[in-house]
């Protein structure tokens, strides 16, 4: 019996499906496939992660030798922890902020020391929380902050205020809008490369809900372009905010469905 025959006995027999041993294994479904297949072969901690989900030995599920006497039960799951290079870079950047801050302070301009702290300690809770792909979330808060900061250091109401004044007022504010489309295009496209490696069946009312979430997320860019002289409140950041949100998940479901079609 080969490798990927004593795999795909080993997921009959614990009644998973590929998708089930895919999620776990944090791979794609064909990948699973092609181990069965014979078509690839996983790697070393693949097999063992594999190995833990099955509840046998490595030899076991490589080799295909039975142990002697009763099988040992799997080990329970170890709950995911940050890596120790990203704590301690996590560390080090909100000690960083808190001296920017310090210094500042000390300086006599408390409240802008404070604000250019903001940028370390974001980034520094981030790489204390986060478990997986902290630059992308770093990224999107720091994105976040400059599009909610942006309107007060450049004096328009809105962020959206630039697209009829980028023009108007010299190049500036075309490298200032045009920089910002290119980083929420970075930003998009990692996103979408890292949560839409699971393909997705484009079901009818899966794509029905996928087209009415498209449609809401361009009639919220038509209200904020229509309205970019409205005083820019909490209640305006949070649209602005949801409407980012929105297209991360319709970008990341879009792609995911593309798969889904292609497999």
């Amino acid at each position: 019996m080969t490798l990927g025959e004593r795999i795909r006995q080993m997921r009959l027999e614990h009644h998973l499906s590929q998708g089930d041993v895919a999620d776990a294994l944090d791979v794609s479904r064909q990948s699973v496939s092609k181990w069965e297949n014979d078509g690839a072969v996983p790697d070393l901690d693949k097999l063992v992660k594999l190995s833990q989900l099955f509840g046998v030995s490595l030899d076991q599920l490589v080799m295909g030798q039975e142990e002697e006497g009763e099988k040992a039960p799997p080990p329970p799951p170890q709950p995911a922890t940050q890596p120790t290079g990203q704590r301690i870079i996590g560390v080090v950047l909100l000690c960083f902020g808190f001296l920017v801050g310090l210094l500042m302070a000390l300086l006599g301009n408390g409240l802008p020391g404070f604000l250019f702290g903001v940028p370390f300690y974001l980034c520094g809770v981030v790489c204390l929380v986060a478990r997986r792909y902290p630059g992308l979330w770093c990224g999107w808060g720091l994105f976040l902050l400059v599009r909610i900061l942006m309107p007060w250091v450049t004096g328009f109401g809105s962020f959206y205020g630039m697209v009829r004044t980028m023009f108007r007022f010299g190049s500036i504010h075309w490298t200032i809008w045009m920089l910002s489309v290119l980083a929420l295009l970075l930003l998009e496209g990692r996103t979408a490369w890292c949560y839409g490696k699971k393909p997705l069946e484009p079901k009818r009312e899966s794509v029905i809900y996928l087209a009415g979430s498209w449609v809401i997320w361009v009639l919220l860019q038509v209200f904020f372009i229509q309205n970019i002289w409205l005083p820019l409140g909490m209640l305006y950041i949070a649209l602005d905010v949801f409407q980012l949100v929105l297209l991360s998940l319709v970008t990341v479901v879009s792609v995911r469905m593309v798969r889904g079609r292609r497999r």
